[in-house]
């Protein structure tokens, strides 16, 4: 196993997680209604792994979606959750 090997698999494993997310992001565009706060909470966790693996732009561009989403959640203690979290990135 050579050492570029870990890091193929995290890179396709990010790149599987970000395609999920604009097949959910279409859901929601068209008939399914997801709740935001767990999309928001994705992007979180995307942010997250880019910042593991030293990725500082992914991560602001990831931590910006959630932020997107961070609006549209309207129970309070789910918003502040999320807020908090995203504050500690």
């Amino acid at each position: 196993m050579d050492n570029q090997e870990p890091k193929t698999h995290k890179q396709f494993a990010m790149d599987c997680f970000n395609q999920v997310w604009d097949i959910l992001e279409n859901i929601v565009g068209s008939s399914v209604s997801l709740e935001p706060f767990y999309i928001g909470y994705g992007y979180e966790a995307e942010a997250r792994a880019y910042l593991l693996l030293g990725n500082k732009e992914q991560a602001l561009l990831s931590k910006e979606k959630a932020t997107r989403y961070l609006d549209k959640v309207t129970d309070k203690e789910s918003h502040q959750m999320l807020a908090n979290d995203l504050k500690n990135l």
